[in-house]
């Protein structure tokens, strides 16, 4: 679960295995390992991995089955929902619709005060 999970997180990151082995400190070979033979990192190395995949060892190990979120996440999201065109229940959305959906994922990705250009596209 680790491997698949850590391997996974990096290409998610567009990170290869060489930038995490350095960010964390050991060889590109370990990291390899770590994704493809079930070894296992000791539990420091873990943890700079999960500071550096920003996630948690539970989700790392497979303990938990739930991505954490994270404050860069809905990046994506946002500026999805904010510039495209698309329907909610069979109707165009309009660009009202689109801004109070662009709040409530801030608010609950924990942004306590909505900035309105904090994502916007650059």
């Amino acid at each position: 679960m680790l491997g698949s999970r850590l391997k996974e997180l990096r290409i998610r990151r567009k990170m290869s295995q060489q930038k995490l082995a350095d960010m964390v400190g050991v060889n590109r070979t370990t990291i390899g390992k770590y994704e493809l033979k079930n070894v296992r990192p000791a539990y420091e190395v873990l943890e700079k991995m999960c500071r550096i995949l920003h996630t948690t060892p539970e989700y790392l190990s497979g303990f938990d089955q739930i991505y954490p979120l994270h404050e860069e996440e809905p990046l994506e999201l946002i500026n999805f929902i904010r510039e495209e065109n698309y329907t909610l229940n069979g109707m165009p959305v309009t660009q009202k619709e689109k801004e109070r959906l662009s709040k409530i994922i801030e608010v609950l990705y924990g942004d306590d005060e909505i900035k309105p250009n904090k994502y916007k596209k650059k």
